[in-house]
């Protein structure tokens, strides 16, 4: 079973290689939307999360000892690690995809669709998982504010 599963993984993975547009597609989708999921925390919490050269997580509220409201997905495991890496994860499958109609166009502009395509999904997967975690803590700040 386990032979199986791997040699399944292993075959996707080729497929999904198999073409320069798709790699690279994939490569650029993972790095934007690495550098992107700590601000995007600190737009959509208001907690203080922000970019990776100014500080990172550094000035979150969850390392404020005397913060009212810790960060959702700094704070929970399960909601901060499954939410990036679910947005994260399907950008990068969804920018890997077969897309019949790119095929007729320039390699540049393919990868483009690609990667704006994984973004859009990258996006709309983190600003769901983020309400839910507003909504599951009861976290009143930033995305939390339109939940009463």
């Amino acid at each position: 079973m386990v032979k199986h599963s791997i040699a399944t993984l292993k075959s996707y993975v080729q497929q999904v290689v198999a073409t320069p547009e798709r790699y690279y597609s994939g490569i650029i989708t993972l790095i934007i939307s690495l550098i992107a999921i700590t601000p995007l925390c600190g737009y959509l919490f208001q907690c203080g999360c922000d970019w990776t050269w100014l500080g990172l997580d550094r000035h979150c509220n969850f390392h404020q000892t005397h913060a009212k409201y810790s960060c959702p997905w700094c704070a929970s495991l399960v909601t901060g690690m499954l939410a990036t890496a679910c947005a994260t994860s399907m950008a990068v499958i969804s920018s890997t995809l077969s897309i019949e109609s790119l095929a007729r166009y320039h390699l540049g502009y393919a990868i483009v669709a690609r990667v704006l395509l994984g973004l859009i999904i990258f996006i709309w997967l983190a600003l769901i998982a983020a309400f839910l975690a507003a909504v599951w803590q009861n976290y009143p700040l930033g995305i939390g504010e339109y939940i009463n």
